[in-house]
C-alpha cells in the first residue's frame, strides 16, 4: 500500500555537505524525488491530525532512492524550491530528521518540519 504509483508525490530533496573554504553547511541543488509520504504526531506512529499534521512526516521508498537520503537533508515538501539556487536552503520547509531504515523491500525516513506553526 506504501507504495502504490498513484499514491506518489513529488517533492525535492537538497543534500547537505560542508564547503572546505569555510567549513559551513552547503546543500546541492534540489533534486526531484516521487515517494509516498504521509503525516505523524511527533510522539510515536500514531497518524497526526489538527494542528500537528504536518509538522511531521514519515516517507516511504525503496532502499536503492534511500541510498540518496542523509540526515540532515533539507527538503522542500509543501513549497516550491527557488528559481535561483540558493546553497543555504533557506526557504526549505523540512529536513531529514536520521538516517534512513531500510528493510528487504522497503525503506522510509522521518521528516521533521523546520518552522514551527502552520500561519500562512
Amino acid at each position: 500500500m506504501h507504495r502504490l504509483n498513484r499514491n506518489k508525490r513529488i517533492f525535492y530533496v537538497c543534500n547537505k555537505k560542508i564547503d572546505e573554504d569555510t567549513n559551513r553547511e552547503i546543500f546541492s541543488q534540489p533534486i526531484a524525488c516521487r515517494m509516498n509520504y504521509q503525516p505523524l504526531s511527533t510522539t510515536g506512529e500514531i497518524i497526526a491530525s489538527g494542528n500537528e499534521f504536518i509538522n511531521r512526516l514519515v516517507v516511504y521508498t525503496n532502499p536503492a532512492k534511500a541510498k540518496n537520503i542523509h540526515n540532515f537533508d533539507r527538503c522542500y515538501v509543501f513549497v516550491e524550491p527557488p528559481k535561483e539556487y540558493d546553497k543555504f536552503c533557506t526557504e526549505a520547509d523540512f529536513y531529514v530528521d536520521g538516517e534512513p531504515i531500510s528493510f528487504l523491500n522497503e525503506a522510509r525516513f522521518y521528516l521533521q518540519r523546520m518552522i514551527g506553526d502552520v500561519d500562512e
